[in-house]
């Protein structure tokens, strides 16, 4: 992979994703460069861990300009066996006419493809660096919408934004404007260096040159200094907004924070002054690559102007719900060290966390020469896996109260019949009498993530869960009242070897795992068998029959809540369930299933007893 990254890990596969966008360029003002007139083209990558074909949960990144492709944070998770998308804006390496409330726009259709075309169910966001405004936004609103225009008034519509389900910043700053207002050099009057125009007064301000002021600077210093940079930003400000949207400008001056000279303010663990993310402070301040050095008016107001620009955090994250995350590196040389809690505190619910990675850089790369930071950036891959594991579990408690149905019971009505024989074929009609199948008992199907398979079939579906099981394979076995007129259940298995895999379709069960006395176990997207609700009383009458019709049948099998999973007798306590299993013309495995008292105790809570398993990121 990329600067060195170990190759230890799965194996990713890189697939890339165009989504075709057609809009109308606002007055014929075409923002990007080339391409067809009315339409362009979102580009990205999907990572996915080779031979993984789960849909449950993917990771997106994407910052307002930098290409995300080749970072090590989402390739390092894709290696754990994480699902990234790595998205880019219409803007890609180029911020020159960028306007917040379009990259949104984007960002929701990376997500709404994800969701909708690629089928997963959750969507983690990620906000590395300037990409932490951003995903802030986005979720705000996506859970409340309240942005109708830009700031030059052109109409957005954010009403259809599909909202994630967690967030996770990562050496995240503010936002774009408030960061570039502490980074402004207040010697400069407007927008570009004139000294027939900028004040004399203000050259006492100056930490670069030979007349400048050396650190360690005093509080006073840094409240004029603080001061004279908010009153540029909001001169430019003032200049932009006379001007019509597409106007193009230079700003100079835009690496001159005093935090790079100075490590007493700040302080963190970057190891020299003078220096930041983009090299030599002094140089960055005026190379042609420098923060905000090629703009336009609109583009200004929508992302440089602070108090105007939506990419704002402290904005934005109050008005969000989901769980946050949020990793700041202890040697940034890019986010200042306050940033990280300022974030952390605008966060009015409790669901979040605040990690700080010592000695971490901004990118997770030292330089000279370029190679991975391999400790701290396993350490974020491993506060991000556990981060995602604890949201993603259901804890007991959790599972009975919200979960669990409060009363159920297995005593419905039901008719018992024979099977009858008016069946002109001779061969079936001859067959022995045995009583009737009085209707499903259940549907064993196999799951992914036994936690998401709780919460869609109970929480969107509207099922009960009204029994759960323990399997001695490590797996797990649960069961959902589906409204069965006759007390049928759709039921979950749940296996740590099969979580990977996927093959829809009724799971095709051998013969030795049967005599052996095993679950046959299966993938998730499966039906791993077929149950039907049957007498126990009339099972032996049903073996001969099928016997006599040349069917292979298994003996009773007592299934037993012990560790075994299995009894040597009925007389056994612990027999929850007696069964008999045959095979089908395909193969496909069928049950017949007779559940005793031991399966669905009187008191209803003492049916429900497991958290329910999934592959967690942090033990792969």
């Amino acid at each position: 992979f990329v600067f060195g990254m170990p190759r230890r890990g799965v194996k990713v596969d890189r697939r890339p994703l165009k989504i075709i966008v057609e809009e109308k360029d606002n007055d014929n003002l075409r923002e990007r460069y080339g391409g067809v007139s009315g339409s362009f083209v979102l580009e990205g990558e999907l990572l996915i861990p080779q031979d993984d074909q789960r849909r449950e949960m993917v990771g997106i990144f994407m910052h307002p300009t930098a290409a995300t492709t080749m970072l090590p944070l989402p390739v390092a998770l894709s290696k754990l066996g994480m699902h990234c998308c790595v998205a880019s804006s219409r803007y890609p390496n180029n911020d020159t006419l960028l306007y917040a409330e379009n990259i949104i726009q984007d960002l929701g259709r990376f997500v709404s493809y994800l969701r909708s075309t690629l089928g997963y169910r959750r969507v983690v966001l990620f906000g590395w660096s300037g990409g932490g405004a951003l995903a802030a936004l986005y979720q705000s609103q996506a859970e409340n919408p309240t942005i109708s225009h830009t700031p030059t008034g052109k109409p957005v519509d954010l009403t259809s934004l599909v909202p994630a389900d967690m967030l996770i910043l990562v050496a995240a700053h503010c936002g774009r404007a408030s960061y570039l207002t502490e980074a402004l050099d207040p010697t400069i009057y407007l927008n570009q260096r004139n000294p027939q125009q900028d004040p004399v007064e203000l050259q006492s301000l100056a930490i670069y040159g030979d007349n400048r002021v050396s650190p360690p600077y005093s509080k006073e210093f840094l409240q004029r200094y603080r001061k004279a940079q908010r009153e540029r930003s909001e001169r430019i400000t003032k200049w932009a907004r006379t001007l019509p949207p597409e106007t193009p400008f230079i700003v100079e001056g835009t690496m001159a924070d005093p935090r790079w000279l100075d490590l007493t303010i700040d302080p963190n663990e970057r190891p020299k002054a003078g220096t930041c993310f983009l090299g030599e402070s002094s140089a960055a301040n005026d190379m042609p690559t420098g923060l905000a050095r090629f703009t336009t008016a609109g583009s200004w107001l929508s992302q440089w102007a602070e108090g105007v620009s939506e990419l704002d955090a402290l904005k934005h994250l109050p008005y969000t719900s989901v769980p946050t995350l949020i990793i700041t590196n202890g040697a940034d040389d890019g986010v200042p060290a306050s940033h990280g809690p300022k974030l952390f505190d605008s966060i009015p619910h409790p669901n979040k966390q605040l990690v700080n990675i010592e000695k971490a850089t901004h990118y997770y790369i030292k330089a000279n020469p370029p190679r991975v930071q391999k400790r701290q950036l396993f350490q974020c891959v491993s506060l991000v896996a556990s981060f995602i594991d604890e949201q993603s579990s259901i804890p007991l408690e959790t599972l009975k109260k919200e979960f669990s149905a409060q009363t159920w019971d297995i005593e419905n009505s039901r008719t018992e019949q024979n099977l009858s024989n008016s069946i002109s074929y001779r061969a079936l009609r001859d067959l022995p009498t045995a009583p009737k199948a009085t209707g499903f008992n259940h549907v064993a199907m196999v799951c992914s993530d036994m936690a998401s398979t709780v919460r869609f079939y109970t929480g969107v579906l509207g099922f009960s869960l009204v029994k759960t099981l323990e399997l001695p394979d490590g797996g797990q076995h649960f069961f959902f009242d589906c409204g069965d007129a006759t007390g049928g259940l759709l039921a979950f298995f749940w296996w740590p070897k099969m979580a990977k895999k996927r093959a829809p379709g009724i799971a095709c069960a051998s013969k030795a795992e049967m005599d052996a006395g095993k679950i046959p176990q299966s993938v998730p997207g499966s039906v791993n068998h077929i149950a039907f609700d049957y007498p126990e009383e009339g099972m032996e009458a049903l073996r001969e029959r099928l016997q006599a019709a040349g069917v292979w049948v298994s003996p009773k099998i007592f299934h037993a809540e012990n560790e075994l999973g299995f009894a040597g007798s009925r007389d056994d306590p612990d027999v929850s369930i007696v069964s008999i299993y045959l095979w089908g013309p395909d193969g496909e495995l069928i049950e017949f299933s007779s559940a005793t008292k031991k399966m669905f105790p009187t008191n209803v809570q003492d049916r429900v007893l497991h958290e329910p398993k999934f592959l967690q990121l942090a033990k792969l």
